[in-house]
């Protein structure tokens, strides 16, 4: 891996660390915050499964989306304790 795809990684990761940890403290009970703090690690875990040609992870990818998509129209989770969980 070059040096520069190395720093956008690194990058990358404490960006999402420092929006987490944002959404956490400020919007917890918003419904879009599980979409915004599991999204992102989905979108890997789905790139990851597409480059691999991984069929079966990519089916359990859309079920997550689908899943999302049904928590945050439903008006987001009850606790924020539930998202630890995930």
């Amino acid at each position: 891996m070059p040096r520069w795809q190395l720093g956008g990684a690194v990058v990358a990761l404490v960006a999402y660390a420092v929006a987490s940890h944002a959404l956490m403290v400020h919007a917890a009970q918003r419904p879009w915050a599980v979409v915004a703090l599991l999204a992102p690690m989905l979108g890997v875990v789905a790139a990851v499964a597409w480059r691999l040609r991984q069929s079966s992870l990519l089916l359990a990818c859309g079920v997550a989306v689908a899943t999302l998509a049904a928590v945050a129209a439903s008006g987001g989770l009850a606790g924020v304790d539930r998202l630890y969980v995930l």
